[in-house]
């Protein structure tokens, strides 16, 4: 999935900010996915960039096909060892932030992968505790998505919370404006359903950016996340923003 929309700066007048694709290596990684759609392709872009993100010294450590109980895993975990807690077992000391799902450029579509990674986290969140939700990105060629991921899936429902299995896109104006994230329009849509009834719920635009071009927005996001947790749940109706589509969000 291409992108046509161009970089437009988030504070206007200001210069745009050093990106990975400022690292040589990095943007000939991310430029080859127009020519190549291997698996692996995405894998050495993706990674590349996720690693300057969520570098070793600072405690952070990417774990390919994470264990989990269903037979599907996600293709990476980005963990962050807890070394301050002695307390802690030694399981619990990596504990994991990001699940990371990747798909080449003609493989199945990013709603497919997004299916394939819900499906795959049921029982391994649950495993986790703590607050049952973790960060989620789906990548597809150049085509990059951010959601958060919530186990307690009848709350979310109940609360008028609509997701994907689970799911809601980082930039659904459902998300609250008071917690600081970044809220951009992107390309492309992922369709809301109830997994109990299978009805389709409506489609949410814009949910995905492009490694070569929202290189600077996809950086803002990735640091969000790595400095925050999801929204804590059950989320009641009075806790969220009720924006238009259009509303709160910034063109990238």
């Amino acid at each position: 999935m291409s992108s046509q929309l161009h970089y437009v700066p988030i504070l206007p007048n200001t210069i745009k900010p050093l990106t990975y694709l400022d690292n040589p290596m990095i943007k000939a990684a991310v430029d080859r996915l127009d020519s190549l759609h291997h698996e692996f392709d995405v894998g050495r872009a993706i990674l590349s960039i996720l690693r300057t993100h969520f570098p070793l010294e600072e405690n952070w450590v990417i774990v390919p096909e994470f264990l989990v109980p269903e037979r599907k895993k996600p293709d990476y975990c980005i963990e962050q060892y807890i070394s301050n807690r002695p307390h802690l077992s030694i399981q619990e000391q990596f504990r994991p932030k990001i699940f990371v799902e990747i798909k080449s450029r003609t493989g199945d579509d990013t709603e497919h992968a997004l299916d394939q990674a819900t499906s795959s986290l049921v029982k391994t969140v649950d495993t986790l505790g703590n607050d049952f939700s973790c960060f989620l990105i789906v990548v597809k060629g150049k085509s990059i998505g951010f959601f958060e991921y919530h186990n307690d899936r009848s709350d979310l429902m109940e609360d008028g919370v609509r997701h994907h299995y689970g799911a809601i896109s980082f930039n659904d104006p459902q998300e609250p404006a008071t917690d600081g994230r970044p809220h951009y329009r992107g390309v492309g849509k992922v369709t809301y359903q109830d997994e109990y009834t299978e009805v389709r719920l409506r489609d949410q635009e814009n949910v995905f950016l492009d490694l070569g071009v929202h290189d600077v927005v996809v950086s803002q996001v990735l640091d969000w996340m790595k400095n925050n947790s999801p929204l804590e749940n059950p989320r009641g109706r009075s806790t969220w923003d009720k924006r238009s589509l259009l509303g709160g969000m910034t063109s990238v």
